[in-house]
């Protein structure tokens, strides 16, 4: 703090006792690029974030279940794990960037405008296609495994240029091959409304699986 010259009260002459807190040995975890939570001494879900999320779970299952019942069928299944698969492409999308660009705004603008370009590609090829295909999803495991097995430091050690197309373009390529798949099969489903809702409950599951890096890193949650 700073005051006026000659403004500032005079120091005290006797100072309180410390008070000397007694710390247990238990080791601290450091941060890295893999569990970068400056918040957390340890790995793990802090409780209040677990009271949160099984809340939310719960009056999901609750509302869903009074709505449509207790029927599940296979088509629920189908959307609710892509719309849980596309957020968890979107937190490893956003993990990786963070190595290429640092965790700055630009990131989410980069992981933001690549998922955008690649769900327009797939809607307009999808309105090219006329029938559903098991054959797409050949192309999605297979720019899975690409984006597995790349190194991150072979694409950090390349130029800002080779990395923002890297972005761009490679890093949000197995949502293009699952838009494919979501737009065509929608297209069929006999019911969108029940088909969109176990999509959307799908995504807010994989938003709460996201956390799952505070206990497991992000390399095991990716």
């Amino acid at each position: 703090m700073s005051v006026p010259k000659g403004k500032h009260r005079p120091p005290p002459k006797t100072f309180e006792k410390f008070v000397l807190r007694e710390f247990d040995n238990t080791p601290i975890e450091l941060p890295t690029d893999d569990w970068p939570y400056l918040y957390l001494s340890r790995k793990t879900i802090p409780t209040h974030y677990l009271t949160v999320i099984l809340t939310l779970v719960v009056l999901s299952v609750i509302a869903v279940g009074s709505a449509r019942g207790t029927s599940v069928s296979t088509s629920d299944a189908h959307f609710f794990f892509m719309g849980l698969a596309f957020l968890l492409l979107q937190t490893k999308s956003i993990t990786d960037c963070s190595l290429f660009f640092g965790t700055t705004w630009l990131v989410t603008t980069i992981v933001v405008a690549g998922v955008l370009l690649m769900v327009l590609a797939a809607n307009l090829v999808a309105t090219r296609l006329k029938r559903v295909s098991h054959w797409y999803y050949l192309p999605l495991l297979g720019s899975l495994v690409m984006l597995y097995l790349v190194p991150r430091d072979l694409i950090l050690a390349q130029s800002f240029g080779v990395r923002l197309s890297w972005a761009l373009l490679a890093v949000p390529l197995p949502i293009f091959f699952a838009g494919l798949i979501f737009s065509t099969t929608f297209r069929e489903s006999a019911d969108p409304s029940i088909s969109f809702g176990s999509n959307l409950i799908g995504a807010t599951v994989g938003g709460f699986c996201e956390y799952l890096g505070m206990a497991l890193g992000r390399t095991a949650c990716r």
